[in-house]
């Protein structure tokens, strides 16, 4: 949870949150919808994780509706202070990626490295892993969104293809802006 907190701002700005409520609520997301996730850690210490989402899936139902349920507890709490644009924020992520969901057997719905750890091989060993684990759950072809705070190249570099781009503006003036983008991997044997 710390390593969403410190490297990813989250809608933390926006909502005028602070502390690490807006990472608690994406763990509670991510752990609301994974089928697998795999976590590396290093001296004990958790440096990064990797988690799929597989479509319409019907494994682990009450895991999904007990995080579902924690994660609405931290936006009608006390935690969150602007909800409206809290929920504007997430709103902004969802819809670029709905647009593909009938595509794809699933998502990649969380894939990161601790900064302190990058560069040092881990990220491709979770992605290797999450892809033999998707491969056995009969998967074929993932989903990632990410955007341009993100090593989005990084992607390209393990063969992902990338299919949509698209600026997301968190202002109604449009000065702040994002560019999103979906990237594709093609789930073949023994790769």
């Amino acid at each position: 949870m710390n390593i969403l907190h410190n490297q990813w701002e989250l809608g933390e700005e926006e909502s005028k949150t602070t502390g690490p409520w807006c990472a608690y609520y994406l763990l509670f997301d991510i752990l609301s919808k994974s089928e697998r996730m795999i976590i590396k850690k290093v001296d004990n210490k958790v440096i990064g994780f990797c988690a799929y989402e597989k479509r319409d899936s019907k494994k682990f139902l009450v895991k999904k509706k007990f995080y579902k349920f924690l994660k609405s507890l931290i936006v009608k709490g006390p935690f969150i202070k602007d909800k409206k644009a809290f929920a504007r924020y997430n709103e902004l992520y969802d819809k670029i990626e709905s647009k593909f969901d009938n595509k794809y057997d699933g998502d990649i719905i969380i894939f990161i490295v601790d900064k302190k750890y990058q560069g040092n091989g881990y990220g491709s060993e979770l992605l290797k892993m999450i892809f033999n684990l998707a491969r056995k759950d009969n998967m074929k072809k993932l989903k990632i969104v990410t955007d341009d705070d993100c090593n989005y190249k990084y992607y390209e570099r393990l063969g992902f293809k990338k299919i949509y781009e698209e600026p997301i503006y968190f202002d109604k003036a449009k000065t702040e802006k994002e560019e999103q983008f979906i990237y594709e991997v093609n789930l073949k044997e023994g790769e």
